[in-house]
């Protein structure tokens, strides 16, 4: 039996976004999305070679900046006018980021972003039945075509919150933005590895942090 991780093994490792999805309308909704993305990660995009901008940190993380930066949109100018108060670093246990800023969109409020697992956001979302079933469909459908899914969601915190306990600011109700799916295709030479593998009778099984929707989709 071989066992092999699937990001960067059997995958590229070269991340980048297919899709977004939300409920949310208007432009105050995309201005926090883009705030959001834009302040809520800890990649950089080093764009000396414009034709091919190479990602500096998590790719994952950089497949939404470089989102933003096919939009016209500059990330660097988002991030440094909206100052982090706080910061909570993605954790493979919570399965999400967060971040507060004092932001820019919401003239000098304070904001928590998160950033993360979709099923795990979506807990502590203010959702009606009918949104959550719309949003869970869609990422289900982001499951099936192997995609890696993330969800953004905010939350406008009292003056005097308490920024040295984010979890617990989770739990207070959060607003969803959206939720992202973004493409990590298959190394080219790994088909028939696999193939030469299993003709000489060695099983290979998967191992990953994404969720079993899209293990299976990639296998």
């Amino acid at each position: 039996v071989i066992c092999t991780d699937k990001t960067g093994t059997l995958t590229e490792n070269r991340m980048c976004v297919e899709d977004f999805f939300s409920e949310e309308d208007g432009d105050g909704a995309l201005s926090l999305l883009h705030e959001a993305i834009a302040s809520n990660t800890t990649a950089f995009i080093n764009d000396q070679n414009p034709q091919h901008p190479e990602v500096l940190g998590n790719p994952t993380e950089g497949a939404l900046l470089l989102w933003l930066t096919e939009r016209g949109i500059d990330y660097l100018e988002h991030r440094e006018a909206s100052p982090i108060l706080a910061q909570l670093p993605f954790a493979t246990e919570r399965k999400y980021m967060a971040t507060v800023v004092v932001s820019r969109v919401r003239s000098g409020k304070q904001i928590l972003y998160i950033k993360g697992a979709p099923e795990i956001l979506f807990a502590h979302c203010s959702l009606s039945p009918d949104k959550l079933a719309r949003y869970e469909a869609q990422f289900s459908t982001y499951q099936s075509r192997a995609m890696r899914t993330l969800a953004l969601a905010y939350r406008e915190l009292d003056e005097g919150s308490d920024l040295s306990d984010i979890p617990t600011l989770l739990e207070g109700g959060l607003q969803l933005i959206g939720i992202f799916g973004i493409m990590d295709p298959v190394r080219t030479e790994v088909p028939e590895a696999i193939r030469l593998g299993q003709r000489a009778g060695i099983t290979v099984k998967i191992i990953t942090g994404d969720t079993s929707g899209t293990a299976k989709e990639i296998a």
